[in-house]
């Protein structure tokens, strides 16, 4: 029997690893196994996973020894870091140079690299319709990704931006709010600003069905 194609997925438990984790194990036809990245393997989502079937493996995205290790003998690699962790554009672009770095090591094949737009590039610092934050960013939690993008040169990689998922209306307290007047309307992170002008948004569902595609 063929051996599959391991592929790495990094925040294999959260929303965007973890839906193409699941994609991949739910394909009977697929030619790719898993293994899936988690800080916690004994987690209630990461024993789901591998009850699924996927390789469960634990690793700090601080440590390039742990990153070449999980990366090892995968054909590609799903790249995913969490600023919200820190709120440091700095410590986030320290990771994703890491997981580059890691992934030319090993001769990564394909990577996938969960980015967004650096907001500089289209409102320069000097620029005052935006205030500059932490110094040197429009906004720190996508200029910083898109900074980092330089970091796979030399990788054959797909860069992904998807800014917003309709399922963050059901979680962290951002889906509509009722006024004074009984109405509902969505009031974060956009204020008072036309929902359809202002932001870019995806279903998990459909990334998920688009990662599964890009990977090969």
């Amino acid at each position: 029997m063929t051996q599959k194609k391991i592929i790495t997925v990094f925040g294999a438990t959260g929303a965007q690893g973890g839906g193409l984790v699941r994609a991949i194990l739910n394909d009977p036809n697929s030619e790719f196994a898993v293994r899936a990245v988690t800080r916690d393997p004994k987690s209630d989502k990461a024993k789901a996973l591998a009850e699924m079937g996927a390789e469960v493996v634990a690793a700090d995205i601080d440590d390039p020894e742990s990153l070449n290790r999980v990366l090892k003998g995968a054909y590609g690699a799903y790249f995913v870091t969490f600023f919200w962790d820190h709120f440091s554009p700095e410590k986030e672009k320290e990771e994703v140079k890491m997981m580059a770095a890691a992934a030319k090591e090993v001769g990564l094949k394909h990577a996938i690299w969960s980015t967004l737009e650096d907001v500089r590039k289209y409102i320069p610092l000097e620029d005052d319709r935006m205030p500059t934050l932490q110094e040197k960013y429009k906004v720190p939690h996508f200029d910083g990704k898109g900074e980092a993008d330089q970091y796979f040169d030399g990788v054959p990689t797909t860069f992904l931006l998807a800014s917003y998922y309709w399922e963050n209306l059901i979680y962290f307290g951002m889906g509509p709010k009722k006024s004074e007047d009984g109405k509902y309307s969505i009031t974060f992170p956009m204020g008072d600003k036309k929902w359809r002008a202002s932001l870019q948004t995806i279903s998990v569902s459909v990334l998920t069905e688009f990662l599964k595609k890009a990977i090969q």
